[in-house]
């Protein structure tokens, strides 16, 4: 069963009243964390709770691209539909959640930003911005302080990988 989200685009990430930004720098160049953040057998090697990602669409991925994920986070797999909203080679690539088969959020979606930071490093600015549905606002701030956790092992687990 699906619970569909209240549909929404790129200006999200700027008006969105929840978000959790991981802010790290990455030791390879832009286009090496661009490539890893699109290689959909790469995800589950430095983000563990992410079991699979799958792209129906076939190459080239770009604005209004799909992909579909599970995540698995205290033993409960949560399936996401996701939309692309942004998609700039070697910078930027966000998506928006279309569905989770979970009804945790009402809205939510990721902001991948990548700089240059000298000729091998990358800084990465990682958005996840949400609305919770009114059943999560209860837990909300637990499950925030959760899912910042993991956000920030993810990234980490990703620097290392990309050594």
């Amino acid at each position: 069963m699906w619970f569909a989200c209240t549909p929404k685009e790129l200006e999200f990430f700027d008006l969105a009243s929840h978000r959790l930004v991981t802010d790290i720098v990455l030791p390879a160049p832009p286009p090496v964390v661009f490539r890893t953040l699109n290689d959909a057998d790469a995800w589950s090697m430095w983000f563990h709770e992410l079991k699979v990602v799958a792209w129906p669409n076939y190459p080239p991925r770009g604005v209004g691209s799909r992909r579909e994920a599970v995540l698995k986070t205290l033993g409960v797999p949560l399936k996401i539909k996701e939309r692309f909203v942004a998609w700039e080679d070697g910078k930027r690539f966000a998506f928006i959640m279309d569905a989770l088969s979970l009804p945790l959020l009402s809205a939510g979606g990721e902001d991948y930003r990548l700089e240059a930071v000298g000729e091998d490093r990358t800084r990465l600015c990682w958005h996840f911005c949400y609305e919770p549905r009114v059943l999560t606002r209860a837990v909300h701030p637990l499950a925030r302080l959760f899912f910042k956790q993991m956000f920030q092992r993810a990234a980490g687990r990703l620097a290392k990988y990309l050594t």
